[in-house]
């Protein structure tokens, strides 16, 4: 249950680990509950049509609400923005790969076929790739995710890394067998 809202709201929002859509809000209440919760400050808009509890926002002025939030919840948030036509890629990838933990305001990374309209947002990065497909073999299903094949998120990620750190994940990903150095 989510304190302060609606009861059946509150218990959707629970459900959804707390994350809520807005068409999924619309089947079960009228929109106004859900304008309600926003307008009190229980509810906080992550991206458009995506609702989170607003205990599970962290404290950081200024930043969007996304960078604000748990890196595992703003990935929850990000694809179900993307509702089935994006997949964690570049650095996000790798937090899900288990090769570079992601930290509360990290900038978050989805691509997605170059025919979507999704745009980037504060907070996330959409790249945008001709030749996409949301399915194997270019995108796996991980820890319940979709996300980059290890070796295009290992590439995509290189020149967002520090040198220093570039090498390390790429070392990792051999060592667990993750992949293979070819």
């Amino acid at each position: 249950m989510v304190p302060g809202v609606n009861a059946v709201l509150g218990k959707l929002v629970a459900l959804g680990g707390g994350l809520v859509t807005l068409p999924t809000a619309t089947q079960v209440v009228p929109s106004w509950t859900l304008q309600q919760a926003c307008r009190t400050g229980e509810l906080l808009r992550v991206l458009p049509e995506v609702f989170v509890a607003a205990h599970l926002v962290g404290e950081r002025p200024g930043a969007p609400v996304i960078s604000r939030l748990d890196p595992a919840l703003g990935h929850r948030a990000a694809l179900t923005w993307a509702d089935g036509g994006g997949a964690l890629s570049h650095l996000s990838a790798l937090h899900a790969w288990g090769l570079r933990a992601q930290s509360s305001g990290d900038l978050l990374h989805l691509s997605t076929p170059a025919s979507t309209g999704l745009r980037s947002r504060p907070g996330l990065v959409v790249h945008r790739r001709r030749n996409l497909l949301i399915e194997p073999p270019h995108v796996v299903v991980r820890r319940g995710l979709r996300i980059s094949r290890l070796e295009q998120a290992l590439v995509d990620s290189w020149p967002a890394l520090p040198p220093a750190e570039r090498r390390v994940p790429v070392i990792r990903a051999v060592n667990e067998r993750l992949t293979t150095v070819e």
